[in-house]
């Protein structure tokens, strides 16, 4: 229920420039608005930038346009109009931290930020008179953020367990001269690693997974590694030790790009296997003065599905690679490396010395490595141009 504004009031609002201004002007809004359109948070990101309001509430806001510039400003004015909800929710806050917590760069996540706590502000000078005057939170004192606000919303656990069902764990058989090498008990002698879903039926992990041999061996031949990309099983939904997931099998090895440069290699299913994670629009930026999170879903060892993201911080971006501290382990490599928006900005691949790092007050002698998610997508559309189309078309 609406305490401050009754919907049969708010109906009667019109979604233009000229709409009730509450907390933040037009140009505000349309500042924001430019925003999250650098961003692409919309459409398909809509619902996370909602979450945390009722669903009946959500459900009543209009949905007059479809074109992303005009929506995200209509839903802004929208929300601009309300004062609050019961709970003292205040409806445009919650949009603002929601796409500050999705936001990949630093200044759009400024943006954000900064219109939430102009809205805060607002509302907490003219905080509701049937707010009892003395009410305080028990125990409490003045509170702080330390550094910057690593909050983020409750729906950012529903999203990244959403995300995780698009990763799958690896086990790669390895071929020699066209016939499968076996142990001494007669047992193939296979691989682990990480993929996920580029398309509904094209999944993506390293070339060196796929490759399945020891770092100072040759690579496998075009045509064992072929039989190794037709002959790797692919298990989803592995998240606890008994679970069997399900698996799905290769139809055949459709591009790769050899260890050592891009690192990838795109198998094709042999159905479709669910939906595919989203990639961001832009890569995230170092930034010396606010830490970035880059968070992996991923299987270390073979062992069940596992989320890197409590030490999940952003060392630096190069031309071809995204460095980062976030753990991982062997096995890992072919792990999606997203966002907080769980949108892919990078193949985790490898780890690499470094000298002269610093990490929560302690010598890191390692960060971690992916190659840069649209270096990948831009070889794919310049070497296999009707691939890249099909796997487009795919979702």
């Amino acid at each position: 229920m609406i305490a401050a504004l009754r919907l049969d009031v708010l109906s009667l609002i019109p979604l233009t420039p000229m709409s009730f201004e509450r907390y933040l002007n037009n140009n505000s809004l349309i500042e924001i608005r430019d925003a999250a359109l650098a961003e692409n948070l919309y459409l398909a990101r809509r619902e996370f930038l909602l979450a945390d309001l009722s669903l009946d509430f959500i459900g009543g806001i209009p949905m007059k346009f479809t074109a992303p510039k005009d929506l995200i400003l209509a839903d802004l004015q929208y929300l601009n109009a309300i004062e609050y909800l019961d709970g003292n929710v205040v409806p445009l806050a919650v949009w603002l931290g929601n796409a500050a917590s999705h936001a990949v760069m630093p200044p759009k996540r400024e943006v954000f930020r900064k219109g939430q706590t102009e809205v805060l502000a607002a509302f907490s000078f003219n905080r509701p008179a049937t707010e009892p005057p003395n009410e305080t939170v028990a125990g409490s004192r003045e509170e702080r953020i330390v550094h910057q606000n690593d909050m983020v919303p409750y729906s950012f656990l529903a999203a990244g367990h959403a995300a995780g069902t698009s990763v799958a764990r690896l086990l790669v058989p390895r071929f020699e001269g066209g016939s499968p090498r076996l142990h001494p008990g007669g047992t193939s002698v296979r691989y682990f690693g990480t993929g996920w879903l580029l398309g509904q039926r094209y999944l993506v992990t390293n070339h060196h997974v796929v490759n399945a041999r020891d770092d100072a061996e040759p690579d496998a031949t075009e045509a064992d590694l072929a039989l190794q990309a037709k002959g790797a099983q692919v298990q989803f939904d592995y998240n606890s030790d008994g679970a069997e997931g399900r698996v799905v099998l290769v139809e055949q090895l459709e591009a790769w790009h050899r260890r050592g440069q891009l690192d990838y290699a795109v198998l094709k299913l042999a159905t479709d296997a669910g939906p595919a994670l989203r990639l961001a629009g832009q890569m995230p930026t170092a930034s010396s003065s606010q830490t970035v999170a880059v968070n992996i879903v991923q299987h270390p060892g073979g062992a069940p599905k596992q989320l890197g993201i409590r030490n999940n911080v952003l060392y630096r971006v190069t031309e071809r690679d995204i460095e980062y501290f976030t753990d991982t382990d062997g096995g890992s490599s072919g792990s999606p490396v997203l966002d907080d928006g769980w949108k892919v900005v990078g193949l985790h691949k490898l780890s690499k010395p470094v000298s002269n790092v610093m990490f929560q007050g302690m010598p890191s002698p390692f960060v971690n490595v992916a190659t840069r998610i649209d270096l990948v997508v831009n070889d794919l559309k310049t070497r296999f141009p009707d691939l890249w189309k099909a796997i487009d078309a795919s979702g």
